[in-house]
């Protein structure tokens, strides 16, 4: 086989890799600097159960975000409002209108938002269970929005700077 056959892939994916090297390292310095931002927050907020309007009437734009996490400095009674948007069963469900979850906040603790097909039974660290009601959505199951406390667990940990 002639070398130049084999030269030319290596070459593409060498040079493919040298170019994105400096946006991954500058992706990566980004993502380091959102999470530094809401590292000594009061509280996380972790949002899988779609997108997050406001908590306590204060719109979403006013808190530090890395991701899908906010870091939100007010404890206490929380009201969080948000619109509903997840993914069951490869169909994606996406509310027009917003709905509120409320739940008291603790500082220096880990929440999350996430949506399951069934009302859970095991309710360890789980501050609240809502349905989602929408009436553009017409659902053949009942979708819950659980708010969980995940303090205890590895990631909210590692938020947090504490291994």
């Amino acid at each position: 086989m002639d070398p130049i056959l084999i030269a030319i892939p290596v070459v593409v994916v060498l040079a493919i890799v040298l170019l994105t090297i400096p946006v991954m390292k500058k992706k990566a310095k980004e993502a380091g600097a959102a999470m530094d931002a809401i590292r000594n927050l009061k509280i996380h907020l972790s949002m899988a159960a779609g997108g997050l309007d406001s908590v306590n009437g204060e719109p979403a734009s006013d808190f530090a975000k890395a991701g899908a996490i906010y870091g939100i400095d007010m404890d206490g009674d929380m009201d969080v409002e948000f619109t509903p948007c997840f993914v069951h069963a490869n169909t994606t469900y996406r509310a027009r209108s917003s709905m509120h979850v409320k739940f008291r906040a603790e500082t220096g603790k880990s929440y999350e938002m996430t949506v399951v097909p069934k009302e859970p039974k095991d309710m360890t660290n789980i501050l609240d269970v809502s349905p989602v009601v929408n009436k553009e959505l017409i659902f053949k199951t009942t979708f819950y929005i659980v708010t969980k406390d995940i303090t205890d667990t590895q990631g909210a940990r590692v938020m947090r700077g504490v291994m």
